[in-house]
């Protein structure tokens, strides 16, 4: 991991925040991460995976995007809201 040198970089990334989704059995992919889009354009993203590897995004942009972003990220966190996963039917 490289430290970042930009002040703004430094800024945005703790800004960031992470948590385990424990729906998500493989270690590897069950971060869930709120972060400021890494252009530095206002945009705020919440990112998800599942088993598999299979990346979830939603983005958040205009008027008050990161507080936005932020509920969604509680709300996900809380178990208010759920991850939504594509799961492939069983034969």
């Amino acid at each position: 991991m490289v430290a970042a040198t930009d002040p703004a970089v430094r800024e945005r990334i703790e800004r960031s925040e992470t948590y385990r989704d424990p729906a998500v059995e493989n270690d590897f992919h069950a971060d869930v991460i709120l972060h400021e889009d890494f252009d530095g354009n206002g945009e705020w993203r919440v990112e998800y995976r599942d088993d598999d590897g299979a990346c979830y995004v939603t983005i958040f942009a205009g008027p008050k995007a990161e507080q936005r972003a932020r509920d969604y990220f509680n709300a996900l966190k809380s178990g208010t809201l759920k991850t939504a996963r594509y799961r492939p039917a069983e034969h």
